[in-house]
């Protein structure tokens, strides 16, 4: 069954929001702004069954993907990682920050058996429109120029 991801937080006396704490002109603020996550839910949702135990939300599962993807990390290493790293928490759309693994390394190769080939592919051409768009902006920031042009990615 499909997870979703609120889309409203209530805001809680005892967790401060990410937003409040994190950079949001750091790269990946920007990357998770820049990308249409109804879009990619949309494209991922056939991959779910309509009934069962609710799964880990899309956003999350395809976040930690990419982030794998992006800084070439072993399972257990973007696990690890999205633990300690505020901006790995929000890119997969943590509205405050958790202390707890969002999932075991194992559900890795669960996810990738469920998208199969097709979804993969799907996963591949998102990935290297990360990677071209994080390169324009690193080239970017290096010449003090932004030439990155707003949009979003998959439409």
């Amino acid at each position: 069954m499909l997870g979703k991801t609120p889309k409203y937080h209530q805001v809680n006396v005892f967790q401060t929001p990410l937003r409040n704490f994190i950079n949001i002109e750091h790269e990946l603020v920007k990357l998770a702004e820049t990308i249409n996550w109804d879009a990619v839910e949309v494209e991922f949702k056939a991959y779910f069954a309509e009934l069962g135990r609710p799964g880990v939300p899309i956003r999350k599962m395809v976040g930690l993907m990419l982030l794998k993807s992006l800084y070439n990390l072993s399972d257990e290493n973007t696990v690890a990682r999205w633990v300690e790293n505020p901006y790995y928490q929000y890119f997969t759309g943590e509205f405050v920050f958790q202390t707890t693994p969002p999932i075991d390394p194992a559900d890795f190769s669960k996810f990738r058996r469920r998208i199969g080939e097709q979804g993969a592919e799907k996963l591949l051409k998102l990935s290297i429109q990360l990677n071209a768009v994080t390169r324009i902006q690193k080239y970017s920031n290096f010449r003090n120029v932004n030439t990155v042009k707003s949009g979003t990615i998959i439409q």
